[in-house]
């Protein structure tokens, strides 16, 4: 979700330190060796991070399980925790998504960001993650691996345009770390900086970094997917006339989502004025506890409610629809009011209950055809990319053959984009004439 995000003119320069006098080392051999070793780096890193909080996770729901209001304290514990550690070893006091903060770095600062942000705000996501803030395990993925290449870069003096190149290039190799996709880190690299662009100068140094990255992950988180394994079929012509309906429809609740998350963002700007940082956090704490308390499928990473409709649990449709919304609100009230983490998977989740819901609804076989899809069709349309999702359906279903409906419902996205052109321009236009809208949203702690 990159409204405001993405540059969609030349990266803008800085003046001052930033400006380097060394560049591509006369040995392309050395320079691209530097570049694999950050993502082995950043992938190591990155594996520590995730094994930290999947083990505080899995005992969060443990006890989550024995009374669902133990969930009030650990909402507490997801965003103080995290908004405490920002404040306190954070350069810059903001949380909320870290796309949003990579993209800032990477266009306002030339891939720079300081140790003590990627340290502090890393640490801030672990916190919100192991605890069952509604949030992507992306988030301190994506620091850890540009705060390594931004560190080295530092190190060794090398140029801006280098720098930068590196800068994505690490934080694509946390994310193939994280879910284990190469692929679907490279891709990010190229689609995630620009709106309706691919970065294409820094496709070697994406693929440089995160292949390696991504066999440092197989060795010690092991190869198996994060979503598990389910057989699939060859999806007919009704399969793929179903995935562009279902495309359709994710692309307008991506507009829901996305304005969901910023009136949330809004509404903690307004509260944060006549109750304060504390008030506002305790708004959150509320709001989060209740949607734990009631639906344990809504908070978390999510993966243990995409894992229940691969391998055919019962839901039904009511259940579902409450889980999609709920988590909605989760994401937003996570992300806005003092959590830190990613964007990315949370949109993946809700798009696979979609996907599912619409399954159950129609009565269809080839139910996880439509788990795909939706996964695929709500992260395009909600972070404006049209590869990525594709690829990281592809790459987390090995052994599924929807391709092809995938790809179909990603493109979608741009027939969206077209159709709701003259609501996103009014809402643009509304938001420039209220002062709330510059060059990034300036709440700064959201990715919407």
């Amino acid at each position: 979700m990159r409204f405001a995000l993405q540059m969609s003119a030349s990266p803008m320069k800085k003046q001052g330190k930033c400006h380097r006098v060394m560049g591509m080392p006369e040995n392309r051999a050395r320079y691209y060796l530097l570049v694999g070793f950050i993502g082995v780096l950043a992938a190591a890193l990155t594996c520590g991070s995730y094994l930290l909080y999947s083990n505080m996770l899995a005992e969060t729901f443990a006890v989550v399980k024995t009374a669902a209001w133990y969930y009030f304290l650990f909402a507490f514990l997801a965003l103080s925790a995290s908004y405490a550690t920002v404040r306190v070893f954070a350069e810059t006091k903001s949380t909320g998504s870290s796309t949003h903060l990579v993209l800032e770095k990477y266009h306002l600062s030339n891939g720079e960001i300081s140790v003590r942000d990627a340290s502090a705000k890393t640490v801030a996501s672990i916190f919100t993650l192991g605890f069952g803030g509604s949030a992507g395990p992306e988030g301190p993925s994506l620091l850890v691996g540009g705060g390594v290449a931004s560190y080295i870069s530092r190190r060794l003096n090398i140029r801006i345009r280098h720098t930068r190149r590196i800068f994505i290039s690490g934080a694509a190799a946390g994310l193939a770390a994280v879910f284990r996709t190469p692929l679907t880190g490279i891709l990010f690299a190229l689609e995630i900086p620009y709106r309706n662009d691919l970065d294409m100068e820094a496709f070697i140094e994406a693929s440089v970094a995160s292949i390696p990255a991504y066999l440092m992950s197989v060795f010690i988180l092991g190869s198996e997917r994060i979503f598990g394994q389910a057989e699939g079929g060859q999806a007919g012509l009704n399969e793929i006339l179903l995935s562009v309906i279902l495309g359709l429809i994710c692309g307008g609740y991506a507009v829901f989502f996305t304005e969901t998350f910023s009136m949330a963002g809004r509404v903690r700007n307004t509260l944060k004025n006549k109750m304060g940082n504390t008030g506002t956090i305790m708004l959150g704490v509320f709001l989060l506890g209740l949607v734990g308390f009631f639906s344990t499928y809504s908070i978390g990473v999510g993966t243990h409610f995409v894992d229940a409709m691969v391998s055919g649990a019962s839901f039904t449709v009511a259940t579902l629809l409450t889980t999609i919304l709920l988590k909605t609100l989760a994401t937003a009230v996570t992300l806005n009011f003092g959590g830190s983490g990613g964007l990315f998977f949370p949109t993946i989740v809700i798009g696979a209950g979609i996907g599912y819901l619409f399954s159950s609804l129609l009565d269809v076989n080839f139910r996880i055809l439509f788990v795909a899809v939706g996964m695929a069709a709500l992260l395009s349309g909600t972070h404006k990319v049209l590869l990525t999702p594709t690829a990281f359906v592809v790459e987390t279903r090995r052994r599924m053959r929807y391709t092809r409906a995938s790809c179909k419902c990603s493109e979608l996205r741009r027939f969206r984009k077209q159709f709701l052109l003259s609501y996103s321009t009014a809402q643009q236009v509304k938001s420039r004439r209220a002062g709330s809208r510059k060059v990034f949203h300036k709440s700064k702690n959201y990715d919407a």
